[in-house]
């Protein structure tokens, strides 16, 4: 009977994603795809590397691209839910029926975090990409190691809420999974009720919670967040490292350091986001201890390989040059992909049988070891030659970054025109964030950049900032037209270029490309479609900056030129875009979407 529920649920799942991810056909990039595995990876997150599995082979077979896109999605989505549903059956044989709903309710909160339009747009910057995955990740840990417990120490009750409280500073959504922990302390496995113990768990809830709270406070007194801001509850790091002088902020060594030293835990933490869960699977299936540690000596050993083919992949050793777009990262899959993999399952085979201790010290020892791995690979990974400088400070004092206003135009174009496109296209999920997340999340950046450089207070300087902001969110929301979202978009702008005809990026020239994607769960986007949108638009709006067209993009068309390599890299992969976006916006311009491929020599 529990085959058959397994089977029933692996095939409804396969069948919802499918019909959810059809309309959109783009493999490996669309949202939906993403969000497919990585929702179901929060109940089961084997979904994640069956992704990359699934993406793998499928290049070699010969289905088109409306097929694969769907049927990644929907594979990964369908074990995922299985594997869940297996995991969460164990777990209510051996708990109490409080611990076993409450797991249930915690699950739910993550689900519904998973699928809320802000988390869907922020899922991979936010939640595998910064330190905030690495409090989730003890969370979990310690919450599930409990749950396969009848009782538990306060100790741990009191790791919990004082992590529930950091996951809470880090992004409000993590409010979802409150009401199942609060449920799972006091009605499950909370080894007594007495006042104490609740005045204690609520000191360390409220203790973990005092980022948020300092974050709160400042707001008050320094308005320097914009509530409307998705990404203002998520500014962790920035809050410790980062300091205000004279209304201005400092240089941005140091706050710059912490922005991207929280990134170098990225290429591990996709490898241990599933080891949370899939441990319990293989230790109620294989009940083993013998190999416990062979397997983290390997994990260890395949971490050491997989740092020297995370440099191999940031500085391909065959062309000289970072290796950061779609293209490289397709040529290198040889070499890094293997070495994902497989440590990807050493490490979850050895947490597994590593969970089968019961011993708090045991306990202790793994998460020590866990942390310890992160560190130091992760700051060996800070030292690599890759796409951020490893000397900060230097960088930003001979600032070589300068290039012309065609570069802040650029990014938020591109950023601006994709979030348009993708409320045009994707109508099932509502449009109702508070901001454009694409141009407004990142602009703030630009504009922080320009006051460090030119000493000037932009956002007083520019009284359209504000204004295209509201209009941003009244264009969500159904209020106002494309149109006047564009015209207010073009005033901001202009604005802009009036004060100097210079400025300055976070990132070099040559790496472009890779900060010209949209935070959502896109992959590597040219900037050359976003072009190709503001040309359309330039038919109905004068725009300053029309001059820039693409029989100009063509002329980076060389071997020696920063840009080249990335703008065809990635558009071959936007080509997986044209048939819906012809259809949608651009019916009858066939005829330059083959101009624009044959002066940039993608095909």
């Amino acid at each position: 009977m529990r085959l058959f529920f397994a089977a029933f649920i692996w095939l409804t799942s396969f069948l919802w994603f499918w019909w959810q991810a059809t309309p959109y056909s783009i493999p490996g990039t669309n949202a939906l795809a993403n969000v497919a595995f990585q929702t179901g990876s929060l109940l089961n997150p084997p979904g994640y590397p069956l992704f990359v599995l699934f993406s793998l082979l499928f290049q070699w077979l010969p289905l088109p691209t409306e097929i694969l896109g769907p049927l990644m999605a929907s594979l990964c989505g369908a074990f995922s839910f299985t594997f869940g549903y297996l995991i969460v059956t164990e777990i209510a044989k051996k708990t109490h029926v409080l611990s076993f709903l409450s797991y249930l309710l915690i699950c739910c909160g993550l689900l519904l975090f998973a699928l809320h339009p802000l988390a869907i747009a922020q899922f991979s910057h936010l939640e595998k990409y910064s330190v905030s995955t690495l409090f989730l990740m003890l969370y979990l840990f310690v919450l599930f190691r409990c749950l396969c417990q009848t009782t538990c120490s306060h100790k741990n009750l009191y790791l919990i809420a004082f992590l529930s409280g950091i996951l809470i500073s880090a992004h409000y959504q993590y409010l979802a999974i409150v009401a199942g922990t609060a449920c799972w302390i006091f009605f499950g496995v909370s080894p007594t009720r007495s006042l104490t113990s609740l005045a204690k768990t609520l000191f360390f809830f409220i203790l973990g919670l005092t980022p948020f709270l300092l974050l709160v406070i400042r707001s008050f007194q320094q308005p320097i967040l914009d509530w409307g801001d998705p990404e203002s509850f998520s500014l962790l790091l920035d809050l410790v490292f980062r300091k205000q002088y004279q209304g201005l902020s400092l240089p941005n060594d140091l706050s710059l350091f912490a922005y991207h030293w929280q990134h170098q835990y990225s290429f591990l933490i996709d490898p241990y986001w599933y080891v949370l869960c899939l441990p319990f699977f293989l230790y109620f299936v294989w009940n083993q201890r013998k190999f416990l540690w062979p397997w983290i000596l390997l994990t260890f050993l395949v971490a050491s390989g997989e740092l020297v083919s995370q440099f191999i992949r940031f500085y391909n050793p065959f062309t000289g040059s970072p290796s950061i777009n779609a293209g490289f990262d397709r040529m290198m899959w040889p070499f890094y992909l293997p070495w994902w993999m497989l440590l990807s399952i050493s490490s979850t085979l050895g947490l597994a049988i590593f969970y089968s201790k019961v011993s708090q010290k045991s306990l202790r020892k793994g998460l020590v070891l866990l942390v310890s791995s992160l560190v130091i690979v992760g700051m060996g990974n800070q030292i690599r030659k890759g796409p951020y400088p490893a000397v900060l400070p230097e960088w930003t004092k001979n600032i070589e970054a300068i290039v012309d206003e065609q570069t802040l135009i650029i990014t938020s174009i591109d950023f601006f025109y994709f979030a348009l496109l993708e409320a045009q296209l994707n109508q099932k999920f509502p449009l109702d964030v508070p901001v454009i997340h694409a141009s407004l999340i990142q602009m703030p950046w630009y504009l922080d950049s320009l006051q460090r450089v030119y000493q000037i207070d932009f956002r007083q300087k520019i009284p359209s900032w504000k204004n295209f902001q509201q209009q941003a969110r009244q264009f969500f929301s159904g209020q106002l037209s494309a149109e006047m979202t564009l015209r207010g978009y073009n005033q901001m702008m202009s604005e802009i270029l009036k004060w100097k005809s210079k400025v300055l990026v976070i990132e070099s020239p040559h790496l472009m490309p890779l900060y010209l994607e949209p935070i959502w769960n896109y992959r590597r986007q040219p900037f050359v479609f976003g072009y190709f949108l503001f040309q359309k638009a330039s038919e109905v709006l004068p725009l300053p900056w029309d001059k820039w067209t693409f029989n100009e993009l063509a002329k980076t068309n060389s071997k020696d030129h920063p840009w080249s390599q990335g703008v065809k890299a990635m558009l071959q992969e936007q080509w997986f875009h044209r048939k819906t976006m012809e259809k949608v916006l651009f019916p009858n311009n066939e005829p330059e979407w083959l101009l624009m491929e044959e002066q940039l020599g993608v095909f």
